[in-house]
C-alpha cells in the first residue's frame, strides 16, 4: 500500500511555491480499499508570495507567531502542512511513513522536519531533501476507526552566506501499512483564470522560462523571438503541474516575418517523474490487446501469446506498428497504469509483418529478447505511433507579419491512444509550451510570440 501526495516548487531569485493545495486548501485522498482515508492541508501561510530562506534557529518563531511563515515583506519563509490518515477498518494496522525528493534543481538548501503541532517546532531532526526514501513514521500501530494527525514543514535553509536556491522540486510522501491497504491523494494549487506559464505575459521584461528565446520591444511591449535557417524545437524552461481533470485554455499572440513558413506549437507532456510523454506512450492499435501465455525472457526468440488475431499487419504496415506496448508500467510511486492508458514498456520494430501467426498465436522476432523477464498473463497491446507533441495552437499553420492570437481549451483524455490537439495524454502531470520552428523555413526565418497562457477554465 501506498499513500502520495507531491509539492511542486518553482521560482526565478528564489524558489516560490507555484503549487501547494487546492483553492479550498484541501484535497480528500480517494481510498484504494476501504481501510484507511487521507486528508492532506497546507495550514499556512494562506498567500502565494515567494518562498525566501529562514534561518532554522528562527523556524520555531516563524511557525508560532500570529504571522505563520510570512516575513516583515510578505514573503514566505517556510510552508506547513498537515496530513491525516485514519484507520477506517476493522483491525489493526501498522504504519510506516516516508518522504521521498526527486527532481530537485538548484535547490542545495532545501530541507524538511516534522513538527509537534501546526504552531510548536519539537525536537525532531531536519533534513536535506534527498532522493532517499526518508522515514518520518516508523511502524506505528493504529487500532480500528482510529486517525493521526501529522505536521510537517519545508523551507530553504538561510546559511548567512550569499546562496541563490531556486528551481524545482518535488516530494512524493508515503505511507506503507502491514496489511496492504491504501489512499492516494496529490496536492497542486490550480488557481482558476490565472496564467500557469510563468512570465508568459513578459512581466519580467526579458526572457525568463523561454531561454532559447530571445526578448525584444516594439511599440507595443515585451516581445519574444527565434531566428533560424533549420528545424528545432522550441520549449519553455519551467514544468507546469496541470490537473488533467479540469478543463484548460491555451492561448499566445504570434507572428512571422515569413509568410511561407509553417509552423506547430501546443505544449509537450510529461509523467509524474518527469519524463516525457511521446505517442508510443499511449497509443495501440485497437482490438488487438491480449497477454502472454508463456513467460518472456532474455535470449526467446518466439512470442506465445493468448490470441493475435486482432493485430493488423501487412507488407504496408509502418516500423512503429511492428512492436509491442506492456500494459505492466509501475511509476516511482508504486502505482501501475491499467491496461490501455500509459506505459514506458513498449520497443517498436520487433517483428517484419509476416512473423506474426494468427493460426499458433505466435509472433516471431527479428532477434532475440533482451528487455528481460516478462511474466505470463501480462498484458500487452500491438504498438503504434502518431503526433510527437500536442499541437493545440499551431498544426501546419502560415503566419503572417501582423500578430494574431491563436487558442484551443483542454479538455480530457486521449481514447484509444489517438492524436487529439484538444485533450492530454494518459499519464500527464506537467506539461511544457512547444513551438517547433519548422523545417519549412528559409533563410533568417523569425518567429515572433508573446502573451502565453495556460490558464484553468474550472
Amino acid at each position: 500500500m501506498i499513500i502520495v501526495y507531491f509539492i511542486t516548487v518553482t521560482g526565478s531569485t528564489y524558489a516560490y511555491f507555484a503549487l501547494s493545495a487546492s483553492s479550498d486548501n484541501k484535497i480528500s485522498g480517494t481510498t484504494a480499499t476501504a481501510n484507511l482515508a487521507l486528508t492532506v492541508s497546507k495550514v499556512f501561510p494562506s498567500n502565494t508570495n515567494n518562498l525566501v530562506p529562514q534561518l532554522e534557529s528562527a523556524l520555531g518563531s516563524a511557525i508560532s507567531s500570529t504571522y505563520k511563515c510570512v516575513d516583515g515583506n510578505s514573503n514566505n519563509v517556510c510552508q506547513v502542512y498537515k496530513i491525516t490518515i485514519k484507520n477506517t477498518s476493522t483491525a489493526s494496522v501498522d504504519i510506516s511513513g516516508y518522504i521521498h525528493f526527486s527532481g530537485v534543481t538548484n535547490l542545495p538548501n532545501l530541507k524538511w522536519r516534522l513538527l509537534d503541532s501546526e504552531s510548536t517546532l519539537g525536537t525532531h531532526n531536519s533534513y536535506s531533501a534527498t532522493g532517499a526514501d526518508n522515514l518520518f513514521v516508523d511502524r506505528v500501530k493504529m487500532s480500528a476507526n482510529q486517525t493521526n494527525n501529522y505536521y510537517m514543514v519545508i523551507w530553504i535553509n538561510e546559511t548567512n552566506s550569499a546562496q541563490s536556491d531556486t528551481g524545482t522540486f518535488r516530494a512524493t510522501i508515503s505511507f506503507k501499512s502491514s496489511n496492504g491497504t491504501g489512499v492516494t491523494s496529490t496536492i497542486g494549487e490550480i488557481r482558476i483564470g490565472e496564467n500557469l506559464v510563468k512570465n508568459g505575459d513578459l512581466s519580467l521584461k526579458n526572457n525568463t522560462n523561454f531561454s532559447t528565446f530571445t526578448y525584444g520591444t516594439d511599440s507595443e511591449g515585451g516581445y519574444l523571438s527565434y531566428t533560424g535557417n533549420s528545424a528545432n524545437v522550441l520549449s519553455g524552461d519551467d514544468y507546469i503541474y496541470v490537473d488533467t481533470s479540469r478543463k484548460y485554455q491555451i492561448s499566445f499572440d504570434v507572428k512571422s516575418n515569413n509568410e511561407t513558413s509553417k509552423y506547430y506549437a501546443g505544449f509537450t507532456e510529461y509523467d509524474m517523474d518527469m519524463n516525457y510523454i511521446g505517442q508510443e506512450n499511449v497509443a495501440y492499435i485497437n482490438g488487438s490487446l491480449t497477454f502472454l501465455k508463456k513467460d518472456l525472457k532474455n535470449g526467446d526468440n518466439i512470442i506465445y501469446l493468448n490470441d493475435v488475431s486482432g493485430f493488423q499487419v501487412d507488407s504496408s504496415t509502418p516500423t512503429l506498428q511492428l512492436g509491442l506496448i506492456f500494459w505492466n508500467y509501475t511509476d516511482s510511486t508504486g502505482y501501475t497504469w491499467p491496461e490501455l492508458t500509459y506505459s514506458r514498456n513498449v520497443w517498436i520494430d520487433l517483428y517484419t509483418y509476416d512473423k506474426v501467426d494468427k493460426v499458433n498465436n505466435t509472433i516471431t522476432l527479428k532477434s532475440p529478447w533482451s528487455h528481460g523477464k516478462v511474466p505470463s498473463g501480462t498484458k500487452l497491446s500491438q504498438s503504434s505511433a502518431g503526433a510527437a507533441y500536442n499541437y493545440s495552437l499551431l498544426y501546419d499553420n502560415v503566419l503572417s507579419s501582423s500578430w494574431a492570437n491563436y487558442k484551443n481549451v483542454i479538455s480530457g483524455m486521449m481514447s484509444n491512444g489517438v492524436t487529439e490537439a484538444t485533450k492530454f495524454k494518459y499519464g500527464t502531470v506537467y506539461i511544457k509550451p512547444y513551438v517547433d520552428f519548422s523545417t519549412y523555413n528559409g533563410s533568417n526565418t523569425t518567429f515572433y510570440m508573446k502573451n502565453f497562457t495556460f490558464k484553468a477554465l474550472n
